[in-house]
């Protein structure tokens, strides 16, 4: 099925074709058959089939037969910490009380790690007060901590994405776009080939991209350093050095005239590098790159699930499909 399929209507989906009388499904990339994840029939699950799907939801779920490699940590010897492999049910119901059992109030830590991957579980446990009046964890308590970590590690890799400078320019138009991106650019396309507002469809419906003019820049300036202002963000510099090039009341739209200016600016600023969006995607221009995305199934009001900085998979013929 096409992502966007996957991420908003399936479930859906399965509630009206089966009711409850499913119990879970995993989804696997079609070209490797690696997995993606897996998500059960549960009270939860019922509540997304409205909403558009999370990686998020499925990173969470971690079935309770899932092995968790334990490393306990005691007061008395913290360098010679107890190794222990363990079900997750075995982690919710008895281990505290297992290792209260044994330690008593000697235990200090505990860190924990899918068996099958080596990656964190559920982060570090301490023995505190309160888990010592109940002697067990419980799964919401785990559940937040899946949620807590996989948030750290996805905003440590969005604020250490680095700034993608582009320069679109439209046929026939006498104007072209500039902007940024912290993702891959293909995704920033999806909103000039399939414009959601209707701002965006006054501006740029019916208008195509010259993917052998426009071009994108790398940088180096990472979104961190850009958001706290220890670098500025190359979008900001043309925008300040370009203003008297604007074609509308817009700062990011401007004359045709000002291409060659922005190519001689980037060299002066030490980009010498640019690729062009015909070398980036394979397609001559936005309408083949439409109608090549259409073909594959995704659907052209497929932007109604989707949040601004969230859209589907697009498709490229220069890149491998997931």
């Amino acid at each position: 099925m096409e992502w966007s399929f996957l991420m908003t209507k399936f479930i859906d989906e399965l509630y009206n074709e089966y009711n409850d009388n499913w119990k879970y499904f995993i989804a696997k990339f079609s070209d490797t058959g690696n997995p993606y994840g897996k998500i059960s029939n549960t009270k939860e699950t019922k509540r997304l089939r409205s909403k558009e799907l999370e990686k998020v939801n499925f990173d969470c779920i971690v079935e309770n037969d899932f092995l968790i490699d334990c490393e306990l940590y005691l007061k008395s010897e913290p360098s010679n910490p107890r190794q222990y492999t363990i079900t997750k049910e075995e982690l919710l119901n008895k281990f505290v009380q297992d290792m209260d059992d044994l330690h008593g109030r000697d235990w200090k830590y505990f860190n924990t790690c899918f068996n099958d991957s080596g990656q964190v579980a559920y982060g570090t446990i301490n023995n505190t007060s309160y888990l010592r009046r109940t002697n067990k964890l419980t799964p919401s308590g785990l559940k937040q901590r899946r949620y807590a970590l996989n948030r750290e590690k996805w905003e440590d890799e969005k604020n250490n994405r680095v700034e993608i400078f582009y320069v679109l320019v439209f046929k026939d138009s006498g104007f072209l776009k500039i902007g940024n991106t912290f993702r891959d650019i293909e995704y920033r396309l999806y909103n000039y080939i399939f414009p959601r507002s209707d701002r965006e469809k006054k501006v740029y419906d019916g208008r195509i991209i010259d993917f052998e003019k426009s071009f994108i820049v790398k940088t180096t300036k990472k979104r961190i350093d850009i958001s706290n202002k220890i670098e500025y963000s190359l979008e900001s510099k043309f925008k300040e050095i370009l203003k008297d090039y604007r074609f509308t009341n817009s700062k990011e739209i401007l004359k045709i005239e000002c291409l060659s200016e922005i190519k001689v600016y980037l060299e002066k600023l030490g980009y010498l590098e640019k690729t062009s969006l015909l070398e980036y995607t394979g397609f001559e221009d936005g309408n083949e790159m439409k109608t090549y995305n259409v073909e594959k199934g995704v659907y052209e009001n497929a932007y109604r699930f989707y949040s601004r900085k969230s859209n589907p998979t697009i498709y490229l013929k220069n890149k491998p499909e997931k």
